[in-house]
């Protein structure tokens, strides 16, 4: 069935033949892993800082939430177990590891779900609702390009929403104890080690056209970026204690230089460190620093030109 829906929406992409369509559904999904998290700097340098938390926090437990599920289901991708299925444009390059769940979706979810939540609450509604729908293009844009099946996609909105709402408890209990935030921290990390751990040691079946490093290299970077996110808190929570100010003038100019050198993070930093130091530390540098700089290097900057005390 789920084979079935794909070749039917191939069928409709060769009938459209609409070339800025597939551009779209190609952009929308690089998108959703890549320039997405310049939100975590508009919202934790200029709008709340806790909500930029718990969006880093959902994404960055929900990463691992999602690695874990791929190298312990272990599903082919669509077009290996049917040779009918034939991705869109490029879509196939982006489309590594294993099929299930679908990462774009699980991270789009955790993401603008956070971003929606959190843009409701500050009384920006319409704004909002386009991150739903965001989630909701994304998810279907995995379908229409051939590289995921509609369980894929289910499965992945489901981890995102899972990890905001479990999130979500976890921050309103720190916010009735704040003395326990430090030991969410801790256990933050040692979760994040036991699932890299599992992967690491783990065997795999040998499928056609299937690295699992591949998979297990994605599981390197989200170790990376709870370590940047439990050592940015730590950093910010004690040595810089930065507080927004809002959207004024100084500040927009502030956020954003801080989201262009961000977005050249983002950008170009990976292949750099993957260069100097291997795949899996590579991966788990540029992951640990993307963090970390939005959590506790920016912020100080922040706090110099503003003349915060």
């Amino acid at each position: 069935m789920d084979i079935e829906y794909l070749l039917w929406l191939q069928n409709l992409r060769n009938s459209l033949n609409c070339a800025a369509l597939d551009k779209f559904m190609e952009g929308i999904s690089f998108f959703a892993i890549s320039y997405i998290f310049l939100i975590f700097g508009i919202i934790y340098w200029g709008i709340n800082k806790r909500s930029g938390l718990y969006i880093m926090a959902s994404f960055a437990f929900g990463d691992m939430v999602n690695s874990l599920a791929k190298l312990v289901a272990c599903i082919r991708r669509p077009w290996i177990r049917d040779a009918r299925i034939i991705p869109a444009g490029n879509a196939i390059e982006t489309a590594t590891g294993y099929s299930f769940p679908s990462g774009h979706t699980s991270v789009i979810t955790q993401i603008s779900g956070g971003t929606a939540v959190c843009l409701r609450r500050a009384g920006y509604k319409l704004f909002s609702w386009l991150f739903i729908a965001l989630i909701l293009v994304v998810g279907f844009s995995r379908n229409y390009l051939g590289v995921h099946t509609p369980q894929d996609v289910v499965v992945g909105l489901c981890i995102g929403l899972i990890t905001l709402y479990v999130m979500s408890k976890i921050f309103a209990f720190i916010d009735k104890h704040q003395s326990s935030e430090n030991l969410f921290l801790i256990l933050g990390l040692i979760f994040a080690g036991a699932i890299l751990y599992y992967v690491n040691v783990k065997d795999y079946p040998v499928y056609e056209k299937i690295d699992p490093k591949v998979m297990v290299n994605d599981t390197w970077a989200s170790a990376g970026r709870v370590l940047g996110l439990v050592l940015g808190r730590f950093v910010e929570k004690y040595c810089i204690k930065f507080t927004p100010e809002g959207f004024n003038l100084k500040s927009c100019i502030l956020i954003v230089i801080g989201l262009v050198i961000f977005g050249l993070m983002i950008y170009g930093l990976e292949p750099i460190l993957i260069g100097n130091l291997g795949a899996y530390y590579g991966r788990m540098a540029n992951g640990f620093l993307h963090m970390f700089f939005v959590l506790a290097v920016w912020p100080v900057v922040l706090k110099i030109f503003q003349g915060s005390k």
